[in-house]
């Protein structure tokens, strides 16, 4: 009878023992857990990244806003301002929205 006994707890050792070994021993669970970590640092990175890039667009927009349109430093903030805009939508992986800024001051004639 402790003979029987004895086989099958080395029968379930026989089976469990490997798949204990193989989750532990290759670092399964802890290469998971990395991963996890990883991606979320990740999208922490891009948000932290996309704050940046976003608050140099507006100081860019008021940039653009305060200088003469036929200066030549105007249409290369325009340019400046549209190529941080194509590197934001490639960081938030969306399409790039291409901002037309007019090229000269439109006349407000108050009523």
């Amino acid at each position: 009878m402790n003979f029987l006994f004895t086989k099958k707890v080395a029968a379930i050792w026989i089976i469990i023992l490997p798949i204990v070994t193989f989750v532990l021993g290759l670092g399964f669970v802890w290469q998971l857990r990395q991963t996890n970590i990883e991606a979320g640092r990740l999208t922490l990175e891009t948000a932290r990244t996309s704050l940046e890039l976003r608050e140099k667009m507006t100081k860019m927009m008021a940039e653009i806003l305060a200088t003469d349109p036929s200066s030549p430093l105007w249409k290369l903030t325009v340019e400046n301002f549209n190529a941080i805009e194509k590197g934001l939508a490639g960081i938030e992986g969306r399409t790039p929205v291409f901002y037309k800024f007019p090229s000269a001051p439109t006349d407000f004639k108050p009523k």
